[in-house]
């Protein structure tokens, strides 16, 4: 089995699940845990890593790299990541439909 790829939906989830921790609405690891069921739970055939806590918390690192404009968090990030958090920050209109879409793909009422 091999891992996928992050993609803008999950991007778009990982940025909202960091605005909750930034805002003190949730701590990272429940958001990392949360997180993590949600993108788990697809139906497809997954490894043991894929989408696991510890990977989720990374990605959040690297979401708050960006967020913060390299203040805190995590340096490598990817292209992806970056043209998202960009979308967040220049066109939130735009960003907020990615996010609706985003929960109808990944749905759960925990986060």
């Amino acid at each position: 089995m091999k891992n996928l790829k992050w993609n803008k939906y999950e991007a778009a989830l990982l940025i909202d699940g960091y605005n909750r921790v930034a805002k003190g609405h949730a701590s990272k690891k429940e958001v990392a845990i949360l997180l993590s069921e949600r993108l788990r739970s697809t139906g497809l055939m997954i490894s043991e890593t894929y989408r696991n806590v510890n990977g989720i918390t990374l990605q959040l690192g690297a979401i708050e790299f960006l967020m913060t404009n390299g203040a805190h968090g995590v340096s490598h990030v990817s292209n992806l990541f970056r043209e998202i958090v960009k979308l967040y920050k220049e066109d939130y209109a735009k960003f907020a439909s990615l996010l609706e879409e985003a929960n109808l793909r990944y749905p759960n009422k925990k986060i």
